[in-house]
This record gives structure tokens, sequence and C-alpha cells, in this order.
């Protein structure tokens, strides 16, 4: 199957979850429709992308550029996090539309229905650049100091532990919870099936 077709069946489905599952806390529902109809207005797409290293939810305008996008990176030292709004497309008009829960949620729903995590699986980011005005999305979504950093870079120890190294680790449970207002982990919450 072409990554066309894979992208567009995938668009398909999450906008199709999104207005029929259950497992969508009602209001973060609406605030999901809302950012949907806001991409569907301007011809964006979500799509899903996948490496042997990196999950990836894109978000691509007709023209096939990207505007947004929400990464999961399997690194030696955890699962790793990214994500992106493009400030200056649109002229700014992508900021403030939900589309960081929105790209969340649709990994979330990826996720589930390819590869379920444990609802403690532990999700990092290497350092916090999100801070504006004083606050930061990563500690808006619900994302804590990881208590192995401050060990590894004190240089007590040499430690592998899973987010070791890294500023800020949230779990997969509380990442759903943020995205669509359910606790996913441990195959709870069967998020779709084919």
């Amino acid at each position: 199957m072409s990554n066309n077709i894979v992208s567009t069946f995938f668009n398909v489905a999450f906008i199709n979850f999104v207005k029929t599952a259950k497992q969508i806390k009602a209001d973060i529902r609406h605030q999901l429709l809302r950012s949907l109809e806001f991409l569907k207005n301007n011809k964006i797409y979500v799509l899903f992308e996948k490496t042997e290293t990196r999950y990836s939810i894109l978000l691509k305008n007709i023209l096939g550029w990207e505007v947004g996008d929400f990464a999961v990176l399997n690194h030696t030292s955890g699962l790793l996090m990214n994500i992106y709004v493009d400030d200056e497309y649109m002229n700014g008009r992508l900021r403030k539309q939900g589309l960081s829960r929105l790209m969340i949620a649709a990994m979330i729903f990826q996720m589930e229905a390819t590869n379920p995590f444990r609802g403690d699986q532990l999700f990092c980011i290497d350092v916090d650049s999100s801070y504006e005005n004083g606050t930061s999305f990563w500690e808006h979504i619900g994302m804590n100091l990881c208590r192995f950093d401050e060990v590894k870079r004190s240089g007590i120890r040499k430690l592998s532990l899973t987010g070791s190294g890294n500023e800020k680790v949230i779990t997969y449970r509380d990442l759903s919870l943020w995205s669509l207002g359910v606790p996913n982990g441990n195959n709870q919450i069967v998020t779709r099936q084919f």
C-alpha cells in the first residue's frame, strides 16, 4: 500500500474515532472536533508516519508542506517526544487551535491500535524549551521533573534507567488522560479495531 493511501486512511479513521468513540471525554471531544473542523476548513490533514525509530503525527497542507509534527523517538534513554506547530504558517493562525492536543490524541489512537503501552510507560523530553510567558507547554500537559536526571548529571554514578539524562517525564496513562480524557494503558481501552 502506498504511503498516500495509508495516510488518507489514517486521517479518515482518526476523524471517525473522534466523532464516535465512547472513550473520549465530552469536553475534550468538543475541543478535538473544533480542531478537526479548523484543519478541514484550511485543507490540512492529520497523517501518521513510521520509521524504525520514530512514530510521527504530521499536519500537512494540501501541497504536502508540513505545518505540525508530534513525534515519539525510541532512544537509548527511553521514548523521547517532541512537538511543533509552524507559527509562521497562515500568519500565525495555527496557534491556539488545540493542534498539540489533537496530534497527541492521534498518536494515542495509533499506539492503542498497533503498539499499546503499559500505563506506566515513561515518555521523556530532553530539555523543556517550551516556556512562553512563564508557562511551559510540557508542564501544562502534566510532565514532571525526571527523578533520574539529577542523579545522572551529578556524576555520582552511571545509571541506565529509563528517562535518565532527560529533564521531564510523563506516563503513557497521563499523556492519554490529557489528550483524550481517559487513562489508556495496559490494554484497558481499545480505541479501534480493523
